[in-house]
């Protein structure tokens, strides 16, 4: 982690602390910014809104989101992309299995898993490799499942 990067944290702590502790939000609000400014800010939205669709069975409507917010997002670094994105393309996978198109989620899922286990996230990483087991028996193909 470079000295900016130190700094930044630091100071986000600092804000985070003065929110939640003194409820005094005012210092991380000024660092937010307007949340239609706010790329993270967007993506968790979208992500609301797709689990919302995904649990009224939308699951079109739900990837179109999804795999729109990874496009407008590509690019950026930093903790938020390593939170968000292995979820994003957790549900991505999920929807194209709820469509019955078990080859298109092996991709996505396969994503999450690998980003998972790079940034060390042991539940992420569990349920994508469930999820990946499951998607390959549907498909019939068993040493995949097995090595999933």
């Amino acid at each position: 982690m470079g000295k900016v990067q130190r700094w930044a944290h630091g100071l986000m702590t600092v804000a985070r602390f003065f929110a939640e502790e003194l409820s005094q939000p005012e210092l991380i609000v000024s660092m937010q910014g307007k949340s239609e400014e706010n790329p993270l800010m967007q993506w968790q939205q979208v992500l609301e809104e797709g689990q919302n669709l995904m649990r009224d069975g939308k699951f079109l409507e739900a990837s179109e989101k999804l795999a729109k917010i990874v496009l407008s997002v590509k690019g950026l670094k930093g903790s938020g992309v390593d939170q968000y994105l292995p979820v994003t393309f957790g549900m991505l996978g999920e929807c194209c299995f709820q469509q019955g198109q078990a080859d298109r989620a092996v991709g996505p899922i396969t994503d999450a898993a690998a980003l998972c286990e790079q940034h060390g996230e042991k539940e992420g990483m569990l349920a994508s490799y469930s999820n990946l087991y499951e998607v390959h028996r549907y498909r019939g193909d068993a040493p995949a499942a097995a090595a999933a």
